[in-house]
């Protein structure tokens, strides 16, 4: 398997006037002077969390926060978020509770959950 670090290099090379840091891209706006700052970090089950042990709280606060610690990394504050999920169907209730949590989460730190999907 590639090192993340050989990826993030091999990308800066094509980065478009952007700048690709661990986990995040500063992108400029051709439309106007902003510039924006994406992220995404993704959690699997069995190599960053386990269900068994996690709770729904905990991991919303996990997959929060390793993400908003990359937008930090960069030097600026994050506005908002999209969520990606995957819960298996017997897990449906842990699901709701991981969502409601994350809404929460959001809330206290001034960050919109603005959607995401949900497999």
């Amino acid at each position: 398997m590639i090192q993340e670090d050989k990826i993030i290099k091999a990308l800066q090379a094509t980065a478009a006037g952007g700048f690709i840091g661990d986990g995040a891209v500063i992108l400029p706006d051709v439309r106007a002077a902003n510039r924006y700052v994406i992220s995404k970090d993704l959690l699997v089950e069995d190599v960053h969390f386990h269900t068994s042990y996690f709770t729904p709280e905990d991991l919303s606060h996990k997959s929060l926060h390793v993400n908003l610690s990359d937008i930090f990394a960069m030097g600026t504050q994050a506005l908002y978020i999209l969520c990606g999920i995957s819960i298996p169907s017997n897990l449906q209730d842990y699901a709701i509770r991981f969502l409601n949590s994350l809404t929460l989460a959001c809330q206290k730190v001034g960050v919109i959950l603005t959607g995401g999907e949900r497999v």
